[in-house]
């Protein structure tokens, strides 16, 4: 993972979403998606698996946003996070199953 991208960076990235409307993140989502499989032919080629691992996540993770956390942390910031940690850890995942 470089220093520029990756969940370390992520408080940096620029990310939307609504509320109730995961489809609302799209240019997010795409933005993130082509993060976490850059620089690996690959993993390019499961951009569209990545995008829905993104969704899928938005719709399970905002269930569980709690507004009165003592993170003080806004919708986003957390969907934001909950996102890139799991494309990340994806990658990761693929990665080592391809050494294995």
């Amino acid at each position: 993972m470089s220093r520029n991208r990756g969940p370390n960076t992520s408080e940096k990235c620029p990310f939307y979403v609504l509320p109730d409307n995961p489809l609302s993140a799209e240019a997010s989502v795409n933005q993130c998606v082509q993060c976490a499989t850059c620089g690996n032919a690959r993993l390019k080629g499961m951009r569209d698996d990545f995008r829905q691992l993104a969704y899928l996540t938005i719709m399970e993770e905002e269930p569980n946003y709690e507004p009165d956390h003592p993170s003080g942390a806004s919708f986003i910031t957390f969907i934001k996070s909950r996102v890139c940690y799991r494309l990340w850890s994806e990658r990761l995942r693929l990665r080592e199953e391809s050494l294995e």
